[in-house]
């Protein structure tokens, strides 16, 4: 998903709802990938909150 999402850089909308998504792992590069995104969905991704928790921490 951060390979896609770097090449599209003013991407602000981000809907990865119903895709199984519990093992994925943060890459060290995805704060810059998202850095543009506003608003982002996880609905039924499985994402744990940890998972969330830290993304949002390394978000800009």
């Amino acid at each position: 998903i951060t390979k896609i999402v770097s090449n599209i850089p003013n991407l602000e909308f981000l809907n990865l709802s119903s895709n199984q998504l519990s093992d994925a792992v943060l890459e060290p590069d995805c704060a810059k990938a998202f850095s543009s995104i506003r608003r982002l969905v996880l609905n039924n991704t499985q994402v744990s909150w940890d998972t969330v928790h830290t993304f949002t921490q390394e978000m800009p």
